[in-house]
């Protein structure tokens, strides 16, 4: 092709047609520009595209990790509930000022004292986009917006969640090793309903039970561990709201049903 093109300009040349020749020339520039330009858009199309693909793969990953961050976030409620309940149990007995448990009821409901729920963030491709840069590949402004702002609300609530766990190990871990056997709160303590210790086990020592229900810091640091316990429960409630409208989202941009 290029030697046609070549040949016709020379012919040109040789015949003295000067005036067509440097029209030709001129239409020989603009195809060339022509052909850039299209091969410029077939370049960007497919960048585009491969971008596209790439952002679908992104969505995918990122709404995985937030249906699992709901799973773990039901669970953290979950324990935060029977820490609430535990709680509410004792502060009974303490008002009350009558001990109706039996000592292994005691350790059992001591022991859940002892649970401190913290989020293990699952969201990991959401941090890679962060520390990759790869954020502007995704096109919805409002899945941007949300995603941006996710790591503040998630932010809010283990500072939260922090503060509860200091409590539990300066004060009320503390005040129970004054008065109550650990052995026998642990022989009730389990993980993912797996028991940690045998429960066949005595402690050699005895707990008092009725001096710690009779010391008012021990009310008072459970009072505060419990209002920190709460506020995490609703933001985390709050938090499983907003990772669901991301996801439907998610799913919007996708266009599918989920």
């Amino acid at each position: 092709m290029i030697k046609f093109f070549r040949k016709i300009r020379y012919n040109l040349m040789e015949t003295g047609k000067t005036g067509k020749y440097f029209k030709y020339a001129i239409g020989e520039i603009v195809l060339v520009v022509i052909g850039i330009l299209i091969a410029l858009q077939i370049n960007n199309w497919n960048e585009h595209r491969l971008e596209r693909i790439e952002e679908k793969a992104i969505l995918e990953a990122i709404k995985v990790d937030f249906k699992n961050a709901i799973v773990e976030f039901n669970e953290l409620n979950n324990n935060r509930t029977v820490l609430e309940e535990a709680s509410k149990t004792i502060f009974t007995i303490i008002k009350s000022k009558e001990i109706i448990y039996t000592k292994t009821e005691l350790d059992s409901i001591l022991s859940i004292l002892l649970i401190g729920p913290t989020y293990n963030s699952q969201t990991k491709t959401l941090e890679v986009l962060f520390n990759s840069g790869k954020m502007n590949f995704i096109s919805n402004d409002s899945i941007k917006d949300k995603l941006v702002n996710w790591s503040k609300l998630v932010e809010d609530m283990t500072e939260g969640e922090l503060q509860g766990i200091e409590v539990l190990k300066d004060k009320v871990i503390p005040l129970l090793n004054t008065y109550v056997s650990f052995f026998d709160l642990n022989t009730k303590f389990k993980f993912k309903n797996y028991d940690m210790f045998d429960k066949t086990l005595q402690s050699a020592y005895s707990s008092n039970y009725k001096e710690l229900f009779e010391d008012r810091n021990f009310e008072n640091v459970l009072s505060l561990r419990e209002l920190y316990n709460k506020v995490a429960i609703i933001e985390t409630n709050q938090l499983i709201v907003e990772a669901k409208n991301i996801i439907e989202l998610i799913n919007t941009e996708l266009k599918i049903d989920d």
